[in-house]
C-alpha cells in the first residue's frame, strides 16, 4: 500500500517530507503540487486516499469534490473529519479517524491488506458512491442538455 500526500503550502509539505525521510516512512510519498488534470493519474496510482482538514464545523457538513473524485477513482479514502466525510468514509469501505495517532494505526492496517483486499475496497467505494451520487446518471443528464443546448432546442 502507497500513501500520496499532496499539500497546497510549499513550506508544510517540506517539514512532512523531512519526518518523512527522518521517520523511515517507506509508504508515504509527498508530492508538490500537480495539475488538476493529472490528479486523476495519482488517484489511480495510490490505493487509499487521505482526506485530511483542519478542524472546523463548516466542513462536518461539506461534500468537498474530492470525495467524488475519490469515488470515481475507485478509491476509498480515510478522513480526520466527523460528521458526513466521516459517514461516507466508514459506509463506502473507509475509515474515519479523529487523532494522528488512529491516523497513524489505519495507514498501518491499510498497508498489511493484500492487493486484492484494497481492490475489493476500491471496488466498494466506487460502487457507493454510484450508488449515492449517480455518477452515470448526472453525466447523461448534463451530455443530453448539452446536446440540446448546441442544437438550438430548451
Amino acid at each position: 500500500a502507497r500513501s500520496l500526500l499532496q499539500h497546497p503550502q510549499p513550506d508544510v509539505l517540506a517539514g512532512l517530507q523531512r519526518r518523512a525521510r527522518q521517520e523511515a516512512l517507506p509508504h508515504v510519498v509527498m508530492l508538490d503540487a500537480v495539475a488538476r488534470e493529472r490528479v486523476d493519474d495519482f488517484l489511480a496510482a495510490s490505493d487509499v486516499c487521505l482526506h485530511v482538514l483542519r478542524p472546523d464545523p463548516l466542513f462536518s457538513y461539506a461534500l468537498p469534490n474530492k470525495i467524488l473524485s475519490y469515488f470515481e477513482a475507485h478509491r476509498p479514502f480515510v478522513t480526520n473529519v466527523a460528521g458526513l466525510p466521516e459517514r461516507l468514509a466508514r459506509e463506502s469501505g473507509g475509515a474515519y479517524c479523529p487523532s494522528a495517532h488512529d491516523m497513524a494505526d489505519e495507514l498501518r492496517r491499510w498497508v498489511a491488506l493484500s492487493p486484492a483486499e484494497r481492490r475489493q475496497r476500491g471496488e466498494q467505494a466506487f460502487v457507493y458512491g454510484r450508488e449515492h451520487f449517480q455518477f452515470e446518471t448526472n453525466a447523461d443528464r448534463l451530455e443530453g442538455l448539452l446536446e440540446d443546448l448546441v442544437a438550438g432546442r430548451s
